[in-house]
């Protein structure tokens, strides 16, 4: 049996709470956990909610659909929004769909090393997935941190990564699709993982995997030496 998962409060492997933006189906509301301090509640009317994470760069999108008779009409993204929230996710984006019939289906965690780094805009089409994203980028005061997002297709929120952290998800429920739009496209021979379940990252997920990759099983522990190597020892 999987937990029910609610807005709440997470650490890191250095004790420092961080935000988990986590959105219940059909819970279509403003979070305040997604925002920064002092900043304004977004507006009612507005398109799309983009909210700043406690990871720099990294953005939780919440659509406000219009909702009439016939069902519903969203935005889902929109360069020009995207712009003006800080997001960057250069065109033409390749776009990617990951099918996973199972429940509890682990992908992760991967990352695209420069000088291919990728930005991502990921959601779920269908099904739920708890997503975690971790910072990778030496130079970010969040360096080695992670946040998870709970993307639910009923939702049709999305979560921004931007390049240097690595991604990875873990299925809530069978037959749950991801789609990606990612920029610049994929370049073979630039992915580098670590394990979902690194003691140095230690990653709470809510659940065990059923079903893992045999290359993401075996992604080495992470090691205090590491910090020191221009890329991952992975």
């Amino acid at each position: 049996m999987l937990p029910d998962l609610t807005p709440g409060l997470t650490q890191d492997s250095t004790g420092h709470p961080l935000t988990i933006n986590r959105i219940a189906p059909f819970q279509m509301r403003s979070i305040n956990q997604g925002r920064l301090p002092g900043q304004a509640r977004p507006r009612r009317d507005a398109p799309m909610h983009i909210c700043p994470t406690t990871l720099s760069g990294v953005f939780h999108i919440e659509p406000t659909p219009y909702r009439d008779d016939r069902g519903l009409f969203s935005r889902l993204y929109c360069p020009d929004e995207f712009a003006t929230a800080g997001i960057r996710l250069p065109q033409p984006f390749q776009i990617n769909l990951s099918r996973n019939p199972f429940i509890r289906t682990l992908r992760g965690m991967h990352v695209q090393m420069e000088p291919h780094g990728e930005a991502k805009l990921v959601r779920a089409v269908r099904g739920r997935a708890y997503d975690v994203v971790i910072d990778l980028r030496r130079d970010s005061q969040h360096y080695l941190r992670w946040i998870s997002v709970l993307l639910d297709a009923e939702a049709m929120n999305a979560v921004f990564i931007p390049p240097g952290c690595a991604h990875g998800f873990l299925t809530l429920q069978s037959d749950t699709d991801i789609l990606y739009q990612i920029s610049p496209p994929y370049e073979p021979g630039h992915l580098r993982g670590l394990r979902w379940d690194d003691p140095a990252i230690a990653i709470d997920w809510p659940a065990t995997p059923a079903l893992l990759d045999a290359r993401d099983a075996r992604w080495p522990d992470w090691a205090p030496e590491d910090a020191t190597m221009d890329t991952p020892r992975i």
